[in-house]
């Protein structure tokens, strides 16, 4: 159909979608339709649809492109079921306003997967699962990442997506034990898949949605009210991540928060600066940007905490409501904050303890949660017998460590992150540049000045043996001469 410029607008008002966007959408419903490509591939059909196609992937490559993730990446029969699931709100039958009905049930389901945010997507993709079960859920949403990657990479390596492909189990196991255990062996109705997508994995419906994005409009835009999957990039190696770009972990963690989808800079790692509390505290001090906490146990849990404010050396908790603790392995679990107390992060060194400390009971080290005797999770300034509690006012009930490790761990590796874009990453490491600077100055200001009021006064008590005072001494009683003791010198009385 041709659509008029009245019924462009009329369709705009009505859609989250963009004119441009809008025109292909209409374009891709016609070559549905089209008796012509009644035989084409579905997915094809929808990415040759945009004018800028050849722009994207020139000649018969985005076709090539498309039909070796479906044969190597997608779930058998997918395109079918998404085409299905798009093209089937009954809302659109008593909504519809007089337009093409087959038309607004390609723009309902569409904006559907994404546009709409995460709830409506979350229905449409347990309805693109068969038979749902949380290994199906999850696996479905690792395909669909990788998809993503793929079709967007400039010189696809088919080998190592290949690879990706072979080690998914275990990287979808730890979700696959969080959606399992929170639905309890019951079946994988879509209201548990939803409610434990929205708590522990917010944008768990982030692959599909942006799938179809480059499927449709390529390297458009992304609306910037929706959050796109963005496969993490690491920029230094990582003993607890192994692997690094094809970490396990970095899927988990791209699911949780949008912070975790951009850059990762090293700022501390135990096996790379050394086991020492004043390393780490160094490290941190300064640095104005959100930090990943991560920590591989001598039982190979992996537990850790993120924080969107800055590290300092306090007496007392600070943080704000976007810090969450979480368990990565064995199993997914992420425990948010829950608005009953603000104790959020912790952190403090016995070198800059004060006179006023002797007779407290501080502890140092650094932590989150929990009060200052009893701190929620907390690693002594020893680095040894760390400690994760069950619960406290901060954050939710439950446990980041698994049952045989008893609340106790020690630390086999520890590694923190900054994250976040290249301007945050920029920023925050210019500002510690900045506070190392001033805190250099500041110590060796310090310094001189204590090394020479030190020097003075023992030169003056006579502990160090010198004839520098001794003019003070002999002048001393005589009556013609007095020490001026408020102006320095002598005076002639």
């Amino acid at each position: 159909m041709q659509a008029t410029l009245t019924q462009l607008h009329k369709l705009e008002s009505r859609y989250p979608f963009e004119k441009r966007e809008m025109e292909i959408l209409i374009r891709a419903h016609d070559h549905i339709r089209d008796e012509q490509n009644r035989e084409e591939d579905f997915l094809v059909l929808l990415a040759l649809t945009s004018p800028f196609t050849e722009y994207f992937l020139p000649g018969d490559e985005i076709r090539d492109r498309v039909t070796w993730i479906e044969d190597h990446i997608l779930p058998s029969g997918f395109p079918n079921r998404l085409r299905s699931a798009i093209s089937a709100d009954p809302f659109v039958d008593y909504a519809n306003e007089g337009e093409n009905k087959s038309l607004e049930r390609l723009l309902e389901g569409v904006a559907d997967t994404g546009r709409r945010g995460p709830r409506e997507a979350l229905r449409i993709f347990h309805q693109l699962v068969k038979d749902p079960s949380a290994t199906e859920l999850v696996d479905l949403c690792f395909r669909l990442a990788l998809a993503c990657d793929a079709l967007v990479e400039p010189n696809l390596d088919k080998q190592l997506f290949l690879q990706r492909m072979k080690s998914r189990e275990e990287t979808i196991d730890p979700i696959v034990r969080s959606l399992s255990a929170y639905a309890k062996n019951q079946p994988m109705e879509r209201g548990f898949f939803t409610n434990w997508a929205e708590k522990q994995m917010p944008l768990l419906s982030s692959p599909l949605s942006t799938f179809l994005h480059h499927l449709l409009f390529h390297r458009g835009p992304y609306p910037t009210a929706r959050i796109p999957y963005t496969r993490p990039e690491i920029l230094e190696d990582s003993f607890i991540m192994s692997g690094s770009l094809k970490s396990p972990l970095l899927f988990s963690l791209s699911l949780t928060s949008p912070h975790f989808s951009q850059k990762w800079s090293r700022l501390y790692s135990s096996e790379n600066d050394g086991r020492s509390f004043n390393r780490l505290e160094w490290a941190l001090l300064g640095y104005d940007g959100p930090t990943v906490f991560l920590i591989k146990t001598e039982h190979n849990a992996v537990i850790g905490g993120f924080t969107s404010d800055p590290w300092k050396d306090a007496t007392h908790h600070f943080g704000s409501g976007e810090c969450f603790l979480f368990e990565l392995i064995p199993e997914l679990t992420i425990r948010n904050p829950t608005g009953d107390e603000n104790n959020f992060m912790y952190m403090h060194s016995s070198n800059m303890k004060t006179p006023i400390e002797a007779q407290s009971a501080l502890p140092y080290g650094i932590g989150f949660g929990g009060s200052l005797s009893k701190p929620r999770f907390f690693v002594p300034e020893s680095l040894q017998q760390c400690s994760v509690d069950y619960m406290d006012k901060t954050f939710e009930i439950g446990d980041i460590l698994p049952d045989d490790e008893l609340g106790r761990f020690e630390i086999s590796v520890l590694e923190v992150w900054g994250v976040g874009s290249d301007h945050t990453i920029g920023h925050a490491l210019r500002k510690r540049d900045e506070y190392r600077f001033y805190a250099n100055e500041e110590i060796r200001r310090a310094r001189d000045l204590d090394d020479k009021g030190e020097l003075v006064q023992d030169l003056r008590m006579g502990y160090i043996p010198s004839k520098l005072f001794q003019h003070q001494k002999d002048v001393r009683g005589r009556h013609e001469f007095r020490v001026d003791e408020e102006h320095g010198g002598y005076k002639i009385e």
